[in-house]
């Protein structure tokens, strides 16, 4: 056996190496750049919740600062109506 034949055997041997190292890093990037979008995905999702709630308790708390302020406003332009500024 001549060393031809483990010249080639090598060669074989760091292809398939170099097919591994890059595969590697390649499924992990795959995956990677899955995982992102999922938690894109997933992020939107609950952002849209958590804008939903905070509208829904700033309309609530608006509600209650119009009912509070109301008495107030009238009382206002009765003063407004007694000064003559109307």
């Amino acid at each position: 056996m001549d060393l031809s034949f483990w010249r080639d055997v090598a060669v074989v041997v760091l292809a398939v190496e170099m097919f591994v190292v890059t595969l590697v890093p390649l499924v992990l990037f795959f995956f990677g750049i899955k995982g992102v979008r999922y938690a894109n995905r997933q992020a939107r999702t609950y952002g849209q919740r958590a804008r939903d709630g905070w509208q829904q308790i700033h309309r609530r708390v608006a509600d209650v600062t119009r009912g509070v302020e109301a008495p107030f406003r009238e009382m206002d332009n009765i003063w407004q109506a007694i000064r003559g500024e109307r």
